[in-house]
């Protein structure tokens, strides 16, 4: 049986978090179709695979925690959501736009982007004709990639100007904080062997 790869996860900290929305920004410029160098040059409309939500108490942006069995893609009756390097990747020419996956999401992550004028639906029917659907806008599920077209990694990381946000990777998480507990245990045990 081959070992499941944990895949890294972008995590906020709210404390640090000041709602300025600058990595919706960032994400939403590494994924357009047209790289621009200002925001305001870029076509089409913005957006973005995370969202910041902002209260009065607390602010943080939302995203994709590509969980390692993900309600949203254990509910995908089109096996439009799979595990790609421990990643939770969305394959919009499969979705349908059902929304389940919005719904099982326990962080209201997923979000369902307009497609281009003139994209087809998946299941135009028996009876429906191109003239019935050439109007209509459709949606497709859409999720945090993790940037990984960038060499840089996630844009959101990267630009966030309170360092609020940070690339996890668990497996080496885990192996920081059992050190740390081992430390302690030796400092509680009188520094026995330093």
């Amino acid at each position: 049986m081959k070992a499941e790869k944990f895949s890294p996860f972008v995590q906020s900290d709210a404390e640090k978090c000041i709602g300025c929305r600058t990595c919706e920004l960032a994400c939403s410029m590494a994924h357009a179709e047209v790289q621009v160098n200002t925001a305001g040059a870029t076509p089409g409309i913005f957006m973005p695979r995370l969202f910041v939500m902002v209260t009065p108490e607390v602010s943080a942006p939302v995203q994709c925690h590509h969980c390692e069995d993900a309600p949203c893609r254990n509910i995908c009756q089109m096996s439009a959501i799979s595990r790609v390097d421990g990643r939770t990747v969305v394959d919009t020419s499969k979705c349908i736009g059902c929304k389940l996956c919005l719904m099982a999401c326990p962080f209201g992550a997923i979000e369902f982007v307009p497609q281009p004028r003139g994209t087809q639906p998946i299941y135009a029917g028996a009876t429906s004709k191109p003239e019935d659907w050439t109007g209509r806008h459709f949606y497709r599920a859409n999720n945090c990639d993790l940037c990984v077209h960038r060499p840089n990694g996630p844009a959101c990381v990267e630009t966030c100007p309170e360092k609020a946000l940070e690339l996890v990777n668990p497996v080496m998480e885990k192996r920081k904080r059992n050190t740390e507990a081992a430390l302690d245990l030796l400092l509680q045990a009188g520094g026995v062997g330093i």
